[in-house]
C-alpha cells in the first residue's frame, strides 16, 4: 500500500494512470490528487470516469479514502485547554498529510472564506441547552466535553445538553458528522424529528431531510428508532433512514465515506436519481436548483467539489445531460 502521506509527484487525472498490478496502490494516488487544493474539474471528472470503471476501483478507492481519513483526523486535543472558548479549526488539523479545497460561502455574488470553529462544553449535572448553527457555506466543529466530535454542515442548526447523567444533541435541521467516545454510562444520542439514534460507540452521519432522517454509520454501530417503533442497528459500510409515519427503512450496505465526503468539500454519488442530487446541493445554494418531471429521475455518479454556485453548476452539466437555465425562481435544470 503506497502511503499517503508522500509527496511525490503524481500524474495528471487526465493523463493515463501508468499501468500497475497494485490496484491499492493506484487508488491511493487518485485518493491523494482528489484531496489536493490544486485538482481541477477536469481531474474530478477523470476520477468519476475511474470510478464507473470497474466495481473493485470503487472498493480500492474507498479503501484509499479510508487510510487517508484516518491519518487526517482531528488532533486529540485537551478539553481543559479548550473548554469555553472557540479556536480556530486550522489548529486542531495543522497534522494534515495535505491540503484540501476550502468550502465556500456564496452570498450577494461574492466569494468568503467558510468559518470553521472547534467548541469544547462542559459537563454540568442538569439539562442545559446550547444551540450551534451554520450559514449555508459554512461548518463548524464542535469539541464535546466527553471528547466526542460533532461537525456541523452547512446550513444545519444543533442544540447540545451534555449533562453527568446523559449526551443528547437535538438536529433541528440539516446535517452533522459524529465521532463519539462510548460511555455506557451515558448513552449518547440524537433527536431528529421523530427519529432518535443512539450510538454504540462510533462515527456517524446524521442528515434530516423535509420527510425523513438517513442515517449513515462509518465506524462501530447505532440504534435507529422513532415514534415507539422498534430499534434497528446499522453497522459499519451501512445506512437506512427513518422516513415519517412509516418508520425505518430496510437497512442497505453504501459506500460510507460518501456521507462523509462534505467535510473535504466535496459532494460523491453513485447512481443516485438526479431529483436527490438536487436536494442535496440546494443546501449549499442561494439560488435553488430545479428539475421537473422526468428529468429528476436520471441517475447521476459524479464527483462534485462545494465551490461556487457557477461551479457546481457547471460540474451537473458535465456530469449529466441538462442544460442550466437561469429562471426567477432559480436554476432549472432541463434535459438536453
Amino acid at each position: 500500500m503506497v502511503s499517503l502521506q508522500q509527496r511525490s509527484p503524481l500524474p495528471k487525472m487526465t493523463e493515463p494512470m501508468p499501468p500497475t498490478r497494485d490496484l491499492d496502490a493506484e487508488a491511493a494516488q487518485w485518493v491523494v490528487r482528489a484531496m489536493s487544493a490544486e485538482v481541477s474539474d477536469d481531474e474530478l471528472m477523470a476520477l468519476t470516469a475511474w470510478l464507473e470503471a470497474s466495481p473493485e476501483h470503487l472498493e480500492a478507492y474507498a479503501r484509499a479514502e479510508a487510510v487517508w481519513d484516518a491519518s487526517a483526523g482531528l488532533a486529540q486535543t485537551s478539553v481543559a485547554e479548550v473548554a469555553g472558548t472557540v479556536i480556530p479549526f486550522r489548529e486542531a488539523t495543522d497534522k494534515r498529510p495535505a491540503p484540501v479545497r476550502s468550502l465556500w460561502l456564496y452570498g450577494g455574488g461574492l466569494l468568503a472564506a467558510s468559518l470553521v470553529a472547534a467548541v469544547a462544553l462542559r459537563p454540568h449535572d442538569t439539562p442545559h441547552w446550547q444551540s450551534f448553527a451554520t450559514a449555508r457555506g459554512e461548518h463548524r466543529a464542535v469539541v464535546l466535553a466527553d471528547g466526542s466530535q460533532a461537525h456541523l454542515n452547512s446550513d444545519t442548526r444543533i442544540r447540545v445538553d451534555m449533562s453527568s447523567s446523559s449526551r443528547r444533541i437535538e438536529l433541528e435541521q440539516g446535517e452533522i458528522a459524529l465521532s463519539v467516545i462510548h460511555d455506557s454510562a451515558r448513552p449518547f444520542e440524537v433527536v431528529a424529528a421523530d427519529a432518535v439514534v443512539r450510538d454504540i460507540g462510533t462515527q456517524f452521519d446524521v442528515r434530516k431531510g423535509p420527510d425523513a432522517v438517513l442515517v449513515t454509520v462509518r465506524e462501530g454501530r447505532v440504534s435507529l428508532a422513532g415514534n415507539g417503533t422498534a430499534a434497528t442497528e446499522i453497522g459499519a459500510g451501512q445506512q437506512a433512514a427513518y422516513v415519517k409515519d412509516k418508520g425505518v427503512a430496510e437497512v442497505r450496505s453504501v459506500q460510507a465515506d460518501d456521507a462523509f465526503a462534505w467535510q473535504n468539500g466535496r459532494a460523491i454519488y453513485h447512481d443516485v436519481p438526479l431529483g436527490t442530487v438536487v436536494s442535496d446541493l440546494n443546501r449549499y445554494l442561494d439560488r435553488p436548483l430545479v428539475v421537473r418531471g422526468t428529468t429528476a429521475d436520471i441517475k447521476v455518479t459524479a464527483v462534485i467539489t462545494l465551490d461556487s454556485e457557477a461551479k457546481i453548476v457547471k460540474a451537473l452539466e458535465a456530469f449529466v445531460p441538462v442544460t442550466a437555465v437561469p429562471t426567477a425562481d432559480g436554476i432549472e435544470l432541463r434535459p438536453r
